[in-house]
């Protein structure tokens, strides 16, 4: 379906594209989509099985995918402050209460700053996070895994290559991204086995990103590098999951800690923090049994 989304100071009314499972559940589970610039597809399968005890609500964000590219999806109106604004005019549309936010990788990070920004409404219950940071402090992080996996012998020049033109904000086109994770498959998973290898291979061939979003988030001076809510994180006030990978390059576990310890200073005690051993960035894909039995055990609790 197709919802308009209000205009507001800083940007224009816009229509993204929604997909809802498990219609006749009230418990609802909102997803984000990473990238930037990602979409719902990325969320398929975790939505078709959540949707067997759940209400599950996933969207293309503005200008992605399925949702309208115009002028109300330019560029400007979609860094990740527009990003998060844009959620909570969808959970206004479907007057959401009591709610659960999950997201992963930048949209782990989106749902991190809508808590901080929004948890004193008290419609947020429960944040579920697959990898994420808190700064853009990340990239640097991640910049520097890459170099010394080079001089480990553990990556290739090559893929060194590709991960600074990601940084850079120089990725041209759909396609090219779509190279970019065939080239790094090894990177953003820990074993790539005959196991994961058509899963893997299908979602790199169905990711549709929107560029122009990507590099503006990623290039030197982009809303990434930017984005830092580190002193923020005790207004996080809601039940807390957040779950990374132990091998996971770009999202690192050192940084989950200091986010859980972050919102824990607030005095939060319903924070739970899981490092997931032998697995990369990409966790429901790579130890599914795992992703599924913490978040079930996690919501399922009074």
């Amino acid at each position: 379906m197709i919802i308009t989304l209000p205009q507001r100071i800083d940007a224009p009314s816009t229509k993204i594209f929604v997909q809802i499972n498990g219609k006749k559940f009230k418990d609802t589970i909102l997803m984000l989509p990473g990238g930037p610039g990602g979409n719902a597809t990325i969320y398929d399968e975790i939505a078709r099985k959540m949707a067997r005890r759940y209400r599950v609500i996933r969207f293309d964000p503005r200008g992605c995918a399925r949702s309208i590219r115009d002028y109300s999806s330019a560029k400007e109106f979609c860094s990740i402050d527009h990003y998060v604004k844009d959620i909570e005019s969808i959970r206004a549309f479907f007057n959401l209460k009591n709610f659960t936010l999950l997201g992963g990788s930048y949209g782990a990070m989106a749902a991190l700053k809508y808590a901080v920004s929004y948890c004193k409404d008290n419609y947020l219950k429960n944040l579920i996070t697959i990898g994420g940071a808190s700064s853009g402090k990340f990239i640097d992080a991640a910049i520097s895994i890459i170099n010394n996996k080079v001089k480990e012998g553990l990556c290739s020049v090559e893929q060194q290559e590709w991960a600074v033109k990601l940084f850079a904000g120089r990725i041209k086109n759909p396609e090219e991204f779509r190279e970019y994770y065939g080239a790094m498959k090894n990177i953003y998973f820990f074993n790539v086995n005959k196991e994961y290898k058509p899963l893997i291979n299908k979602k790199i061939k169905s990711y549709d990103y929107y560029i122009e979003i990507t590099n503006d988030g990623f290039r030197p001076g982009g809303f990434l590098r930017k984005f830092d809510i580190t002193t923020s994180l005790n207004e996080i006030t809601c039940r807390v999951l957040m779950m990374v990978g132990e091998n996971d390059w770009i999202n690192q576990p050192e940084d989950i800690t200091l986010i859980a310890d972050g919102i824990k200073n607030s005095g939060n005690k319903k924070v739970y923090k899981v490092i997931i051993k032998k697995c990369g960035h990409f966790i429901p894909i790579e130890q599914p049994r795992v992703f599924y039995s913490h978040i079930l055990k996690f919501l399922e609790e009074r």
